[in-house]
């Protein structure tokens, strides 16, 4: 089968039906200066717990989940480029109706929502992409689509798994892939083509490909671990090593629920970067569980410059927004609110976190609805993120 590229461009985002299948077609930028920087913001897992979608309902029976996201749209909105991890599906208000654990199925507002939010690309391979079976991940893929947002890591067709989403954005050309280490359902051996699972040898193929395919940079989602882990464990470092050995730039996971450390690493020959970076578990970033670490995620921005001139294209820094999700009463009415917990993002170099910078001293005026449990946690939270993330 022929090689093609998705068209993930998100200057003109069209969404695309099922007719079209996953192939799809990208317009050239425009590259007028000699040194371009492009930015790019990833998320963890997105998840869609019972008290999520019953706590967003409004009067009119319909859900609004914007208010959650309210503190954090700013940081992803400033982006370039913004990534995150659906672990839910969208199935439709079917029998039963909307539920989480263990079979997750969410409203169409929640990717309405993540739109508004600035979300450019979500990753829909996970353990949770088959909980609605066939018809369950082609209805998720259909309503992403239809919203412009671009998805990667679950197919409509066999077709679909020699078609790549490559990203146009300010003269980059980023390559996702995206990979599952299980599925809670397992498929059928002629159904596996709907979701990629972690496999080395394919992955090693799917990169070779995606870089014919036009990719200068290309960016590996895995979606692997122990839950609820603070570290990473041997697999994961082993796929790690896989990926960027056979030329991946970056690489970001999922499913842990709680951060893990995030590492710099001398890149590859097959690589474009001049470092890799690996960012094992970005944790919770929206969902309802609620005990320490889980509650707990970050934001990962990275920065790539790209010299025209030269035709290289390098890391030019990284730095993390830990967040906290809050669940309480404001104005008497149970809610959740996505909260920084740090006024700028921690440069993530050698620097110890610097307690002084915290937002903590305006944190009666920022969060007003926090009472004395909910400041220990977000003070627990922001310690816990910053000592995982710092880990190299």
């Amino acid at each position: 089968m022929g090689l093609s590229a998705q068209k993930c461009s998100t200057e003109q985002p069209t969404p695309y039906s099922l007719l079209d299948s996953d192939t799809l077609h990208y317009q050239k930028a425009d590259q007028r200066d000699s040194v371009q920087t492009l930015t790019l913001a990833f998320v963890g897992d997105l998840m869609c717990h019972t008290p999520q979608f019953k706590y967003a309902q409004t009067d009119s029976g319909g859900y609004d989940f914007l208010p959650a996201f309210s503190q954090v749209q700013p940081y992803l909105e400033s982006a370039d480029l913004t990534f995150g991890n659906l672990e839910t599906v969208l199935a439709g208000n079917t029998a039963p109706a909307y539920s989480s654990y263990p079979i997750f199925n969410s409203p169409n507002e929640y990717a309405d929502a993540l739109k508004s939010i600035g979300f450019d690309v979500v990753v829909t391979a996970n353990n949770h992409s088959y909980d609605k079976l066939e018809a369950g991940l082609i209805r998720t893929l259909a309503e992403l689509q239809r919203r412009g947002l671009q998805t990667v890591g679950t197919h409509y067709t066999p077709q679909g798994k020699d078609t790549f989403c490559i990203v146009e954005k300010k003269g980059f050309k980023i390559g996702i892939l995206a990979y599952t280490e299980f599925s809670n359902i397992p498929l059928k051996e002629e159904k596996k083509y709907l979701l990629n699972h972690i496999d080395t040898s394919t992955l090693a193929l799917d990169i070779e490909k995606i870089k014919k395919a036009g990719a200068e940079v290309v960016i590996a989602h895995f979606h692997w671990g122990y839950e609820y882990q603070t570290q990473p464990n041997s697999f994961q470092r082993a796929v790690t090593q896989k990926a960027f050995e056979a030329g991946a730039d970056i690489v970001i996971g999922g499913h842990p629920h709680v951060l893990q450390p995030i590492e710099k690493v001398k890149s590859a020959s097959k690589a474009t970067l001049d470092s890799g970076l690996v960012a094992y578990s970005l944790g919770n970033f929206f969902s309802g569980q609620h005990k320490r670490f889980r509650h707990t995620g970050a934001i990962l921005n990275i920065t790539l410059e790209k010299n025209n001139l030269q035709k290289k294209i390098r890391l030019k820094s990284y730095d993390f927004q830990p967040t906290f999700v809050f669940q309480g009463f404001i104005e008497g009415k149970r809610q959740y609110r996505i909260l920084p917990t740090f006024a700028a993002p921690l440069v993530a170099s050698n620097q110890q976190p610097d307690l002084s910078k915290a937002n903590f001293s305006k944190i009666d005026s920022l969060f007003p609805y926090l009472n004395t449990h909910d400041k220990k946690q977000f003070f627990e939270s922001f310690q816990d993120a910053t000592q995982i993330l710092k880990q190299q």
